[in-house]
């Protein structure tokens, strides 16, 4: 019984390194380029293929009101990349300003890629979701906000990583408790 406690806590152990893994990948990835939305074109260049991520930074709470104010195309072939919006939508801080991952775009090779903002005025940025800030229309203004590209890794495994992170470690502790002491369940 004691030998099986020890597998089980093992396992537990190797399910909480793996979500170590998945949320250290995630924790140093680095910014590729900021702007500001009063720039309505941007080229930029990504070193290496990959999942990336258009954040909107500076307001707690952003609201686009059509889908396709964002567009991201390649710059040799012209093709569009195509951008899909965050179910959930994780944010961040820099500088001391909050910032969300509000869009993200895979591409499939490094290269030059040019970034519209077709109606920068159709993003409006608020910290906060009070009534009251609505009616007195405290809201950031379109000069504050900027657009952070960044990598990032897929919001299924961001979860994934904590959820093993968390059962990972419980069952490690307590069935390592438990072959260390087998009549702790006995009670």
């Amino acid at each position: 019984m004691v030998i099986s406690y020890l597998l089980i806590a093992g396992l537990g152990a190797v399910v909480f390194i793996i979500g170590l893994t998945w949320v250290l990948q995630g924790a140093f990835l680095s910014d590729v380029i900021s702007f500001p939305t009063t720039c309505t074109e941007k080229v930029i260049s990504l070193n290496k293929p990959g999942r990336y991520a258009l954040c909107i930074h500076g307001a707690n709470y952003i609201h686009v009101k059509y889908d396709n104010v964002f567009k991201v195309s390649d710059l040799n072939s012209q093709k569009k990349i195509p951008i899909s919006e965050n179910f959930i939508k994780p944010r961040f801080r820099r500088d001391w300003v909050m910032g969300i991952e509000y869009y993200h775009f895979k591409i499939e090779e490094s290269g030059k890629y040019k970034i519209e903002i077709n109606s920068p005025d159709d993003i409006r940025g608020e910290n906060s979701r009070l009534l009251l800030s609505s009616i007195l229309k405290i809201s950031s203004s379109r000069l504050n906000l900027s657009i952070i590209i960044k990598e990032t890794v897929s919001l299924k495994k961001n979860l994934f990583g904590i959820l093993f992170l968390n059962f990972g470690l419980m069952a490690a502790i307590f069935f390592t408790l438990l072959a260390l002491n087998p009549t702790m369940l006995s009670n």
